[in-house]
């Protein structure tokens, strides 16, 4: 009732507070000048907004050239290294340049274009001596091989990848920068993209001392990166040093080697080069009027001097980058002065309307006030249900214990007085062995005293059986604590505990349990589970003397569950007693000293305790099986049910 009197009073406040005294040009000066503040945020986050989802198209696309171009680029450079030293491998190649014989050109001439079909870069193959001369070259021209004769072969010496090859150890193989091929001292027009590979051929491998060198003609490398261009973005290819090797435009390409300075990144756009030489990695970047995106690649490792970088950089043109931009603020300006128009025409409308809402005010918040009366009302009646609800229940709770104390009482009723009996009857029969001397009377006596006390302990064994189970009930949780088990293990010590059962009867146990099957539970439970459910099969399921199977299977289940089945062949369960089979005092052998409580504590243990189900399917005369669903781990079921 306080919570409500504090409403009422809170809306009684709030009406107080209402700008009664304001004139209404302050209010509406006040309100135009937040339209305003609202209107000019809002157009700068809808600019911003409409600007990435107009460029996105141009960074998806910038992402998939980027993606094609790394891949093309790392398809055909990334295997230079091992398909040099397969060549220098080949068996003929071996032959050939076997130093003690003499060199056998035409193997090299069929091995080189043999090899060199199946790679389409490969525009050279050469064997150069020791000495630098050239004494085997192919050349490839529009795929087809030509052989150089020998006054056309030329020497080398002077060459750098000659020269680096020469001082590489045995089997590491040099690759050249990228650069243009050279013939004659003068750069090869049209210009080709050349990248070399070179191999020493020493003596210590049974090889003529020497280098193999091939040429990897990069055009085709280089148009299919230029295929991605289009109106809207084009990919370029940069070395380390910042110049061109592929451009949108053509004249800019292989500015250090024809001493173009211009031709370089950092003196053309020093911002971006700062960028590209501080992240490895970008995606829409602004800058000089464009959307940039790049990746660098290290892709060609040479030992000692570490890795070549490329640079794979997207760009978008700067005509639809402006034009972008012009069309996004002409829009945001018309939706802004929209915004404002109708701004102001609505807040009219309010000035207008404002006397009219004081009055429906008032009317609203009396029936408020009304509404708060009758909610007070039925609060008080829902507390006073939730209470007689709370006694109904704690009266079903006691009758249903009244009820299992009496049943408990009854069964302990019996064992306990015939044990007094004969407790009584052995004292009365010690009184007379004192009184008598005759051997024949002590002899009986002692019998009959021995006799009683047998009887007696059967009784008191039995009451003590009553009262573990009835303690069980209890349910303590503290009493088995969580833990890792692994089912085999647990399944393994219940049938060294049950074996003696077993030798006593003739009937078989058989487990079928998948290995490494773990749990995180209460191991002590579920062993107690598992063996009342195996001597319940043993008790009830067959007759005295018959054969028969208990079968322990387990299985997992979707959903981090495991299945458990105890089976068996016995004779089944009556279907009369089957509703109430869980039921505390059911049995169907109470003439035979039992109490019907085992079934009802595994029903109890396996919802209360493993947070699982268990159900009994029966045939009767056809034998019985009672399947129980379980979590895995326990931890996960407890926190669902504090949740």
């Amino acid at each position: 009732m306080n919570t409500d009197n504090s409403a009422v009073a809170q809306l009684q406040e709030q009406e107080h507070r209402l700008p009664q005294g304001q004139s209404p040009r302050r209010l509406a000066t006040g309100l135009t000048i937040l339209l305003t503040l609202l209107v000019t945020s809002g157009s700068y986050f809808a600019y911003h907004q409409l600007l990435d989802l107009y460029t996105q198209p141009i960074m998806t696309q910038q992402s998939a050239d980027l993606n094609f171009g790394a891949a093309t680029l790392s398809r055909e450079l990334g295997h230079l290294r091992d398909l040099t030293l397969m060549i220098k491998r080949s068996p003929p190649v071996r032959i050939a340049l076997n130093p003690y014989r003499a060199l056998d050109s035409n193997l090299l001439h069929r091995e080189f274009i043999r090899f060199s079909q199946d790679h389409a870069l490969i525009s050279q193959v050469r064997w150069i001596d020791a000495s630098g001369e050239e004494q085997v070259r192919i050349n490839f021209v529009s795929g087809e091989a030509e052989i150089v004769p020998p006054d056309e072969l030329q020497n080398k010496a002077d060459r750098y990848y000659f020269q680096q090859a020469m001082a590489y150890p045995l089997d590491q193989v040099y690759i050249s920068p990228l650069d243009l091929n050279i013939e004659r001292g003068q750069i090869e027009r049209p210009l080709k993209p050349t990248l070399r590979a070179a191999v020493r051929t020493t003596n210590t491998e049974t090889m003529r001392e020497g280098v193999i060198v091939i040429n990897y003609d990069l055009r085709e490398l280089f148009n299919a990166i230029r295929a991605t261009y289009s109106r809207d973005s084009a990919t370029e290819l940069i070395n380390t040093s910042g110049f061109w090797l592929v451009s949108r435009s053509p004249e800019q390409e292989w500015g250090h080697l024809f001493d173009n300075p211009e031709a370089q990144l950092g003196n053309k756009f020093p911002e971006l080069w700062r960028q590209i030489k501080a992240r490895p990695t970008a995606n829409d970047v602004h800058a000089e009027g464009r959307i940039w995106s790049w990746e660098k690649l290290a892709l060609i490792e040479r030992p000692g001097e570490g890795r070549e970088v490329l640079i794979l950089l997207t760009s978008s043109s700067v005509d639809l980058v402006s034009g972008i931009t012009g069309k996004l603020w002409l829009l945001v300006t018309l939706c802004a002065l929209t915004v404002i128009a109708l701004g102001s025409w609505l807040i009219t409308l309010f000035l207008r309307s404002e006397a009219r809402q004081r009055v429906l005010y008032q009317r609203i918040n009396q029936e408020h006030l009304k509404l708060q009366t009758v909610h007070h009302s039925l609060v008080t009646a829902h507390e006073q249900q939730s209470l007689l609800q709370e006694e109904l229940v704690e009266t079903r709770k006691l009758s249903s214990l009244g009820m299992m104390v009496a049943g408990v009482a009854h069964e302990l009723n019996t064992p306990t007085g015939g044990a007094l009996m004969v407790l009584s009857s052995v004292e009365g029969q010690l009184k007379s062995l004192k009184q008598t001397h005759t051997s024949s009377q002590q002899q009986a006596a002692l019998t009959h005293a021995e006799e009683g006390m047998g009887l007696a302990m059967r009784n008191l064994n039995q009451v003590s059986r009553l009262i573990t189970s009835f303690k069980r009930l209890a349910l303590d949780r503290a009493d088995d604590e969580l833990r890792h088990v692994y089912l085999n293990d647990l399944v393994t010590d219940l049938e060294l505990t049950l074996s003696p059962l077993f030798r006593k009867q003739p009937i078989s146990l058989t487990t079928e349990i998948p290995p490494d099957t773990h749990l995180y539970t209460h191991p002590g439970i579920i062993s107690q589970i598992l063996q009342n459910l195996i001597e319940n099969a043993l008790t009830h399921a067959f007759a005295p003397g018959q054969k028969g199977c208990i079968q322990l299977s387990a299985k997992p289940l979707p959903g981090a569950k495991l299945e458990l089945a105890v089976t068996d062949n016995g004779r089944g369960i009556d279907p009369d007693l089957r509703k109430s089979l869980f039921d505390p005092f059911v049995t169907s052998g109470r003439g035979r000293g039992h109490t019907g409580l085992g079934l009802h504590l595994v029903h109890q243990w396996v919802h209360r305790l493993l947070h699982g189900s268990i159900e009994v399917q029966s045939e009767f005369g056809r034998g019985s099986c009672f399947i129980l669903r379980i979590p895995v781990d326990c931890r996960l079921s407890t926190e669902q049910e504090k949740d």
